[in-house]
């Protein structure tokens, strides 16, 4: 008897409701417009509206109230004026906080964006209590020392004031729980979506990597063609020769410094005494004042340097002296110096023309940069073929559909399948 009683009386299940990536945004909508957080948001405004309507109350009844007739004998003036003081300014902060209680234009907000920007006002609205709280605090105290029935009917009020904050941000759960639905749901939609487009997505990759693989073979040949050529052959040549030139050119540097810096002593003494420019540039640089020295003005000075050491107005050791004359004698050398390095900057030119001429190396450094692109491509590609094929193996919406399902059941108690 009793079982059939209790299934006589037993609560009907929900019905299953069968939703499809259609219509399941319409319906979630609906839903959404008809929860508990969605019908309470009208209440939570009517109450905050009654609140701030009281606080402006208390707080105009708290400017008006004079000090009370038993605290006018015992309280001396200073405290009274200090008392009265925090009293204005703790009036004007609760005026102040009230009038930055601005309800919003809707008052039944039922979609999810709309539901956001009443849980962002209660956010904020409960930052503004809290910096209230911390700058009336001392006023607070202050006020109440002679008024403290007024000011405990304001601080009655904002304890409301918080304890509807509070709820409302309990409350909000529910919409976090919606949040995510609207998200798994975006998710899935996208999912079923990528699902549908992975295998031509893989086919084209695919066709991709075997069209860039043949561009980088033919690269290769062309490579390979541009090695054996005869204009690279010239390049190679040219290189050759305009190391040597410059192995050259060197050497020629190397001969002028050796031949003027064993004159820098005598030259030294002679410049100390002479003070002439010229020598000072030779002693600072001698190789680059020779190769500045275009008309070769360092050979009269050495002629001069030569008549002071032999008439010993500049002086050495006997060894030394007979040294600095000979090196002077075989001046003629700085003109050959310069006709050498002449010539060889003459060839240095002309290779430099005929490597400018030459292709080869341009068309060689072309080639490995396409090279390199493909195969950062081909690299690149290949990678991304592997995440489709890895994408397509794991991509599963059954476990998407199950949360949207019990996430639907716990905050509206229906059941449906996507």
């Amino acid at each position: 008897m009793l079982k059939f009683l209790s299934k006589l009386f037993k609560t009907p299940e929900e019905p299953l409701t069968e939703l499809n990536l259609s219509t399941f945004p319409a319906w979630f909508e609906k839903e959404v417009a008809q929860s508990s957080f969605s019908n309470y948001v009208p209440l939570y405004f009517q109450r905050l509206a009654e609140l701030k309507e009281e606080l402006q109350d208390k707080a105009r009844i708290l400017q008006e109230t004079e000090i009370p007739e038993e605290h006018q004998k015992g309280t001396t003036p200073r405290v009274k004026t200090i008392v009265l003081g925090n009293k204005q300014h703790y009036v004007q902060a609760v005026e102040h906080f009230s009038e930055r209680i601005s309800l919003p234009a809707n008052l039944h907000p039922k979609i999810i964006t709309e539901l956001q920007q009443v849980q962002q006002f209660n956010q904020n609205l409960n930052q503004r209590l809290d910096d209230f709280s911390r700058i009336s605090e001392k006023s607070y105290h202050a006020a109440k020392h002679l008024f403290y029935d007024e000011v405990d009917e304001i601080a009655k009020v904002f304890k409301a004031i918080n304890d509807v904050l509070l709820k409302c941000g309990q409350r909000a759960q529910e919409l976090v729980i919606m949040i995510e639905i609207e998200q798994n749901f975006i998710k899935l939609r996208q999912e079923t979506h990528h699902k549908e487009n992975l295998l031509p997505e893989i086919q084209i990759k695919q066709e991709t990597i075997k069209k860039l693989t043949s561009q980088y073979q033919e690269l290769q040949e062309d490579e390979r063609r541009i090695l054996n050529s005869t204009e690279y052959h010239n390049y190679l040549k040219l290189k050759e020769e305009e190391k040597e030139q410059a192995v050259q050119l060197k050497q020629v540097n190397d001969k002028v410094y050796s031949f003027l810096s064993k004159l820098n002593k005598p030259l030294r003494k002679y410049q100390y005494d002479t003070k002439d420019k010229i020598i000072e540039a030779y002693l600072t640089d001698c190789v680059q004042a020779f190769w500045n020295d275009e008309k070769l003005k360092i050979i009269p000075i050495l002629d001069a340097l030569k008549e002071s050491l032999q008439l010993n107005k500049i002086s050495f050791e006997e060894k030394s002296q007979k040294s600095y004359l000979e090196q002077i004698e075989a001046k003629e050398e700085l003109q050959e110096f310069k006709e050498q390095r002449k010539e060889l900057q003459s060839q240095l030119q002309k290779i430099a023309q005929k490597l400018s001429a030459n292709s080869a190396l341009l068309e060689l450094e072309q080639n490995q940069a396409k090279q390199k692109q493909v195969e950062q491509d081909i690299a690149q590609s290949k990678t991304e073929l592997l995440e489709l094929q890895q994408k397509l193996e794991k991509v599963s919406l059954v476990v998407l559909k199950d949360e949207i399902s019990k996430s639907v059941n716990k905050i509206f108690n229906k059941k449906i399948t996507l």
